[in-house]
């Protein structure tokens, strides 16, 4: 919780893909978006910040648990 009106910015990954693995494959994150999108000010004093992206699912993908990671980092002002 921050002061009320504070402005804030987002920045996601810096080359918007990251390539996540499960030892014997991979598959590949793009197309990062955030809601707000990019700055916004706090309404009484919070925000809900959603993250979403796109999968790259390839033909006959092995199953299984799939890891990675990428910065989402908030600047509040």
């Amino acid at each position: 919780v921050g002061d009320a009106a504070a402005s804030y910015s987002i920045g996601l990954p810096a080359d918007n893909s990251v390539v996540l693995t499960n030892g014997r494959a991979s598959m590949t994150v793009t197309h990062f978006a955030s809601s707000p999108i990019s700055q916004g000010s706090l309404t009484g004093g919070s925000q809900v910040l959603l993250v979403g992206a796109t999968l790259q699912v390839g033909n006959g993908q092995i199953p299984g648990a799939y890891t990675g990671s990428f910065e989402v980092t908030v600047n509040y002002e």
